[in-house]
């Protein structure tokens, strides 16, 4: 019979835990991997938008045009880099989490070895009392052979 393993509550919220910190980073994975799509959708945007625009004039250009052009390219440019800024610091708060998620596996894995290690313990008690019995019980039957 084994017996109940003391930490086993301990053990759950641990895990639960754990759960907990692995569901928040999946969150901010998929947040990153949103965030990726814009900046490249972004990317793509500019890049048309510049063809577009070279395309438009094979000629003369005005100056009122080249001035909306520029002005529509930096605002499209900031736009990019303020997706940008938003994934570098969804990165760094990913690290975080991994960080995070990394001790409290650390935590479990620490629960799990110590209950692996007491029903060793408790098994090898239980080989011992068992074989001890069997060794009385043999002694007594090599003592009196007539009962």
């Amino acid at each position: 019979m084994m017996k109940k393993f003391r930490f086993d509550s301990l053990l759950k919220i641990r895990e639960n835990i754990r759960d907990e910190k692995k569901m928040a980073l999946e969150i901010l994975l998929n947040a990153q991997s949103e965030l990726h799509k814009k900046i490249d959708n972004q990317n793509r945007f500019i890049c048309q938008h510049i063809d577009r625009w070279k395309q438009e004039q094979k000629g003369t250009v005005l100056p009122e045009l080249l001035i909306q052009f520029r002005n529509h390219l930096e605002h499209l440019k900031s736009v990019q880099k303020k997706l940008q800024q938003q994934l570098n610091d969804l990165n760094a708060e990913i690290e975080g989490k991994r960080i995070e998620l990394n001790e409290a596996n650390q935590d479990v894995k620490v629960l799990e070895n110590l209950r692996e290690k007491i029903n060793e313990k408790n098994q090898e008690k239980t080989k011992r009392l068992e074989q001890k019995e069997l060794d009385e019980m043999a002694s007594h039957f090599s003592n009196n052979p007539a009962e």
